[in-house]
This record gives structure tokens, sequence and C-alpha cells, in this order.
């Protein structure tokens, strides 16, 4: 199977050379939970290989290769230890199986699966340099490259510690794009302005 983000989620299958496009339907529960379609990041759950995580404009979609059916996680402004916000950018997983979730507008989060809580890294309680985070990139010594709307940020998930570059620390710009994050089988990372 071959599986591609872009508005919806899409399965296409080799073996017959057919296509099932997953949206949302507001009769079934377990469809796919935004309104807009919009599937913009999709990774295949290290801990679980039966479940691809999708970031959409309605939070976290979670996706059940078996029963082809979505659970999800949102933005619950009542719970502090619900998704920060709606908009996530980019899902990776480590190897402890933290889920880390970058927002647009919220940060990034820690989701440890076995509480299903999320720790929230904002503006507002942490050195993060901005809530607009487009990508996690990890290095080879465990810490996050996170591509911001304020510059770079090295964050280290151990200490929770935060080392912020910006233009005045040599790059072209303060600003990056969603989805414009690359690493290198040698461990250099890029990003695009």
């Amino acid at each position: 199977m071959v599986w591609v983000k872009w508005c919806s989620l899409v399965k296409f299958n080799k073996n017959d050379f057919t296509f099932t496009t997953y949206t949302y339907d507001p009769e079934n529960e377990k469809s796919l939970n935004s309104r807009a379609n919009y599937v913009r990041y999709l990774v295949r759950s290290k801990s679980n290989p039966k479940e691809l995580w999708t970031g959409t404009t309605s939070g976290i979609n979670i996706f059940n290769l078996e029963d082809e059916s979505f659970r999800y996680y949102v933005h619950n402004p009542l719970d502090t230890n619900s998704l920060s916000h709606q908009n996530v950018m980019h899902i990776y997983e480590d190897e402890n199986n933290y889920f880390w979730i970058s927002t647009y507008g919220g940060g990034l989060n820690r989701f440890d699966p076995k509480t299903e809580t999320f720790i929230r890294f904002t503006e507002k309680n942490s050195d993060i340099p901005n809530n607009g985070v487009y990508g996690i990139l990890p290095d080879a010594t465990g810490n996050f490259w996170l591509s911001t709307n304020n510059g770079i940020s090295k964050f280290n998930p151990n200490t929770l510690e935060f080392r912020n570059y910006t233009v005045d620390d040599g790059l072209q710009s303060e600003e990056f794009n969603g989805g414009s994050l690359y690493k290198v089988k040698w461990g250099d990372v890029f990003w695009r302005n």
C-alpha cells in the first residue's frame, strides 16, 4: 500500500490500482474529523505499526489500519492536559514512545500514550521562541531541532531546555515553512524559509 496525504488521506492499492479516500463524514464519528479534509502530516507509529498518526487542522487523527477507523486528540480550552492547539504541523515519535507534536499557534506538545495526556511547551510557560512550530528534527545526541516563526530552537527533551538561534546567529531569516525540513543520513539538517 502507498499512503498519500494532501487535503485528505488516500490509500493506493498497488495490486489492483485502486484508490480509497478517507474524508470527514458528519454521520460517522470514526471518520476523519477534519471538516476541511486537510491532512498536513502523516507518520506510522513505531510502537504500534497498525496506526497512522495524522496531523490536521482539527488536531491529531489516528487511523487504525485494521478496521480503517479514526480516533482523535483535539484541543480542549478547559483541559490543560489536552493538545495545545488544533493546527498540527508535525509529529515525531521518540525512542521512549512519546509523541512530540508541533503546532501552529500552540508551540510544542509531548504526548504520553500511557496516560493519554499532553505536556505543553509554549511562549507562556517555557523558553520556546514562538508558538508557531513548523517541524521537529532529532539529532544524533538526542536533541530536537525546531523550526519556528522566530528562528530555530534546539530543545533537549531530557532537561526540557531550549537554546534559540536567530538571524543574529547567522540564520538567513527568522521564519520557516511547514513541511520544509529534512535530515540526511550523515546527520545534517536542512530547512527552507
